[in-house]
């Protein structure tokens, strides 16, 4: 159980760093620049309630909200995700395509 279940943490002070934690991850996530941290953060911080829904408090409707809330910011952080062409040093027909015109111009002006 956790350790304000045990009262070595006092109730309210669990829950106002846990309101912290899920307020820093909100505003994190509502700033576009910062959205990518924001949506890890947020996803990070939800292992720990997905963990104690599984193994101490049991399934119920937190649990689904608790699976959602990590499950939401793991979809945007895919969808956000720059994929490399070029991710395992691999060459592309638009790599060879780029590198041909580029000698084939820097050729026409010699």
């Amino acid at each position: 159980m956790s350790l304000a279940a045990h009262g070595l943490i006092s109730q309210p002070v669990f829950r106002l760093s846990a309101a912290t934690f899920e307020l820093v991850g909100a505003v994190l996530f509502l700033i576009p620049r910062t959205a990518r941290l924001g949506a890890a953060f947020i996803a990070c911080y939800m292992v720990g309630p997905l963990l104690s829904h599984v193994f101490v408090l049991g399934y119920g409707a937190a649990f689904v909200d608790a699976v959602i809330t990590f499950v939401l910011p793991v979809v945007y952080l895919v969808m956000t995700h720059t994929w490399s062409a070029n991710h395992f040093g691999t060459v592309t027909r638009r790599d060879r395509f780029l590198t041909f015109r580029a000698c084939e111009c820097a050729s026409a002006y010699r």
